[in-house]
């Protein structure tokens, strides 16, 4: 039997299982019982309070924002031939985040659509200044210089983001919990907008898993089987960079997941795009609700950035790695 149809059904139980701690494990524990009332009636307890108006939105908020930046991940790691590329590495999520903080300082305004805009343009920007400086030398740029390029962006990008928050000691109040990457006090509203969107560039991409498998090849391959690499980049890169931004408005940058979970995905067995595209977006789904539930147990009754709970995970798996030669070739 084919190893990724065979683990599907194995991931799809841990994502029930996972989803439904999220929904029972906290401060109060509440049990399913609680829990399953407060989503099939209109029961005004605490219980049902705490299930429908706190533990529910960040659910579905991480399940979305996982599932995004595993996408979001294993695009940019195609387009860039680099397993250690992410939205996090490459100062996307750093652009976004600039840009939001930047317009909050001399606007003030916290709506959400905007704000998604906001941070979409600054994810985009971020993108198109690391793609052009990394590929000065030609459309074949290496897989270092891009992630040279993408951290001197994120250190410049991160400078500033500290430097108006400092300066704006309101601003900072404000944002400093969610600079750090949190799926609690959300607004649920826009995932009804947001998801379509996300849901159309992960049906396009599965569309084009052929041409995300020729990308991987050597590109002079690739152009003699019919792919024009250099606008296939292009597209990719953007699609992941919007990808970026929408979870930078909703969640903050959340570093280290888009990492994580395409190479999560491969420890699975998936290779090709048709079964990685699912896989990263169930890996990321995972990391993300698993980041989110221990969070709330860390430093209770405070709530640990998601950031750096990804961080406790991603920094030890990038040096194992490291370690294993698996992702020498990137390093090189």
């Amino acid at each position: 039997m084919n190893q990724p149809y065979f683990i599907l059904p194995f991931l799809v139980l841990c994502f029930i299982s996972l989803t439904a701690a999220s929904l029972v494990l906290g401060l109060q524990s509440i049990s399913f019982n609680e829990v399953w009332l407060a989503l099939t009636s209109t029961d005004d307890s605490i219980a049902s309070l705490i299930v429908r108006d706190l533990r529910l939105p960040r659910t579905l908020i991480a399940i979305v924002v996982g599932g995004t930046l595993g996408l979001a991940g294993l695009l940019m790691q195609t387009a860039s031939k680099n397993p250690l590329s992410e939205p996090g590495l490459l100062g996307v999520n750093a652009g976004a985040a600039v840009a939001v903080v930047v317009f909050i300082s001399l606007v003030g305004s916290s709506n959400f659509a905007v704000l998604n805009f906001v941070a979409v343009s600054g994810a985009l920007l971020t993108t198109l200044v690391v793609f052009g400086f990394s590929s000065l030398n030609g459309p074949g740029f290496g897989r270092t210089e891009i992630l040279l390029v993408g951290s001197a962006i994120t250190g410049l990008a991160a400078s500033t983001t500290q430097a108006l928050l400092i300066l704006d000691e309101r601003s900072m109040e404000d944002l400093l919990f969610w600079i750090a990457g949190a799926f609690v006090d959300r607004d649920i509203a826009p995932l009804i907008w947001v998801s379509p969107i996300v849901c159309a560039i992960g049906v396009i991409a599965y569309w084009h898993h052929t041409a995300l498998d020729l990308l991987l090849t050597d590109d002079h391959l690739a152009t003699a089987m019919g792919l024009n690499v250099w606008r296939a980049k292009i597209f990719v890169f953007l699609g992941a960079a919007l990808l970026a931004g929408i979870c930078v408005a909703m969640a903050g940058p959340v570093g280290f997941l888009g990492l994580m979970a395409p190479h999560l995905a491969r420890s699975f067995g998936a290779r090709q795009h048709k079964h990685l595209i699912l896989a990263s977006i169930l890996a990321g789904t995972l990391l993300a609700l698993a980041a989110d539930i221990a969070a709330r147990f860390v430093i209770m009754p405070g709530e640990a950035p998601i950031t750096a709970m990804m961080a406790i995970l991603g920094v030890p798996w990038i040096v194992i790695q490291l370690k294993r030669g698996r992702l020498g070739g990137a390093a090189a």
